[in-house]
């Protein structure tokens, strides 16, 4: 599985970005760290996280996080790839989290950290329709800082991608794209 996640190099062309580095990568979905004033939108606006893949039926989950290094990042991506019993359990879960996050579209959440800070990020509208949906979502008080999110299923496979940058157009979608053509046919 970790063969369908993109590299250093293919994450910062797409990202044009230069210098952005691979994080250890994960085998498992992650464990947020962080309460959503909208529990149900924690799939919209975060890739891999264990609450949105409970009770899905995922075999294996394997991710990379890459960002620049240091704390303030131009650049963030969180791919994961997700593998499922059966074609019909990958697509039946991209269809239940387009229904969440069209359920999430136009709303502000607020993200509140371990420290007590606190995030406000506004969920964009709902693109496309399953087997592959996305939605961009801004950070407000920042520079345009933006997230775009992919979920796309391609046989019994799920690409969950979260690509995050400023003025940011259609990265986690081409970053799906990408990582669904490195499958064996």
């Amino acid at each position: 599985m970790d063969s369908l996640l993109l590299n250093v190099e293919e994450v910062n062309t797409v990202m044009n970005a230069s210098n952005m580095q691979g994080g250890t990568p994960g085998q498992q979905p992650g464990n947020p760290t962080f309460t959503l004033s909208d529990p149900n939108c924690l799939g919209a606006l975060y890739a891999g996280e264990g609450p949105t893949y409970e009770d899905s039926d995922f075999d294996k989950l394997h991710y990379l996080t890459l960002a620049e290094p240091g704390d303030s990042n131009d650049h963030f991506v969180d791919e994961d790839v997700a593998l499922f019993k059966s074609a019909d359990k990958a697509r039946a879960f991209v269809e239940s989290q387009a229904t969440q996050w069209g359920n999430c579209a136009t709303q502000t959440i607020t993200v509140t950290h371990q420290d007590n800070s606190t995030t406000l990020w506004h969920v964009g509208n709902l693109e496309g329709s399953p087997p592959k949906i996305t939605q961009m979502d801004s950070q407000r008080n920042t520079k345009n800082w933006r997230c775009q999110r992919a979920l796309s299923a391609v046989s019994n496979v799920v690409f969950d991608v979260n690509a995050c940058g400023y003025n940011l157009s259609d990265e986690a979608s081409q970053i799906a794209d990408k990582m669904a053509a490195k499958l064996p046919t």
